[in-house]
This record gives C-alpha cells, structure tokens and sequence, in this order.
C-alpha cells in the first residue's frame, strides 16, 4: 500500500511539472501595463508607463483621427500610417531590451499591453525557425463599430512590422490578411522575412 502511495506522489510530481508554466525573467514577472500606467506626475500633469510618456485617449478619437487623415490624403495616408505604426513597434522593442527584458520575452509584455491596454483580445503565434508570426485581435480598437470593403487596421500592421523585424533582426513585411471592419469575427496579421526588391 505505501509503495502505491510513493508511486502515485512520483506520479503527480512528475505531472505537476509537466504542466507548469514556464518561468520568465524576474523583470516580466514584475511587469504590469496597467500598474505602471497610472504612474501619474501631478505637477507636471503626465502618465509614464514603462519609462515612456503615455496618454489616455477616447478609442474613438484615435478612430477618427485615421479617418480624418484618409479624407484629407487618400490612399497615402494608409502608407504614412502604416510607417509610423512600424516605427513605434520597433521603439517598443527598444524600450523592454534597455529594461533588460530577453527578445524571447518581447511577444509575452506585447500581449500584456495589448490586452490591458485596451487594443482587444490579442494573441501571437510565433515561428522562430521559420521567421514567421500570426497575430490575432478579437475586439480590434481600430475596427470596433467601422465598415470597410477592405482591411484597414495600417497601424497595427505597421506595429506588428517593426516589432516582427525588431525581434527578428531582420526585415519584415505584414500584411492584415482579415479585418473585423469587413465583416470579420477578427482582425488578423501576417508577418513573414521580407523579399529582396528585384533589381
């Protein structure tokens, strides 16, 4: 009987650390979006989250504000939005490399700012070998109650860009291959190693 038992103790150890989670740096540990961002300097009336200057901003200003610039530039406005989305995703990843948090863990603090900021439902598969990353929004900020014929979340795809090649080491392209704006449940992008431009 007590041999079982000492079998089945073995048993459920072995089992508990199968299913642990996998522990990441200290720093991740600690890391909390949410917790930083209501850092609030009184005298100088700034947010500072992550070392960085944030601010709080109605969802649908940031929606109208792409809109307003796309009435006024048409189609270059989704090139200049798009750019400025990848510059900001690979500041992002300077910003956590100068905090001391590894690449590998770059994609966890992304999802913990997506998901805690507001951006909606977010989730990243990665493939390390192949160089390639599916991004998923449920709730997507950027198409929340918008209608489009086509897909027009630029800036996260911009986003996703810059952050990809910053991870990577390495040029990136993204594409939003189904938006929530076009009757989509999600908002979903692809990013992949991007191809040399024929001479």
């Amino acid at each position: 009987m007590s041999s079982q038992n000492g079998q089945d103790n073995q048993e459920n150890e072995t089992t508990s650390k199968q299913h642990k989670p996998a522990k990441h740096s200290s720093v991740l540990e600690n890391f909390s979006f949410l917790k930083e961002i209501v850092r609030f300097d009184e005298g100088k009336s700034e947010i500072v989250a992550a070392d960085a200057d944030w601010l709080i901003l109605r969802a649908d200003l940031l929606r109208e504000l792409f809109e307003g610039l796309r009435a006024f530039l048409g189609r270059g406005a989704d090139i200049a939005i798009k750019a400025a989305g990848k510059n900001s995703g690979r500041r992002f990843v300077d910003i956590l490399t100068k905090r001391n948090i590894q690449l590998k863990e770059a994609d966890v603090v992304l999802n913990l700012l997506l998901n805690q900021g507001g951006w909606g439902k977010f989730e990243m598969q990665i493939d390390r070998d192949a160089h390639k990353v599916v991004i998923t929004i449920r709730n997507c900020v950027l198409a929340r109650g918008v209608k489009s014929p086509e897909p027009s979340c630029y800036f996260l795809a911009g986003y996703f860009e810059g952050f990809c090649g910053r991870l990577f080491n390495m040029e990136m392209e993204c594409v939003e291959s189904d938006c929530m704006a076009v009757d989509g449940s999600i908002c979903e992008f692809k990013a992949k190693p991007k191809r040399p431009s024929k001479p």
